[in-house]
């Protein structure tokens, strides 16, 4: 239910489409970000149930 919302933004093209060129200009501090939110994505989805968007306990 919630991938498909999650993932919604990412994109999901392929080399023939031209809604995304290659040679699209992107800042790099934007890139980074969105490769960061992908993988955090999907890394969560890969997780044991239970263990996935757990929320954290601060060590003190």
């Amino acid at each position: 239910m919630y991938a498909c919302c999650i993932t919604k933004g990412l994109l999901h093209s392929y080399p023939s489409c031209n809604q995304h060129a290659p040679d699209e200009h992107l800042l790099e501090a934007i890139v980074e970000q969105g490769l960061m939110l992908a993988a955090g994505i999907f890394w969560n989805l890969g997780e044991p149930e239970g263990q996935a968007f757990k929320k954290a306990t601060p060590n003190t």
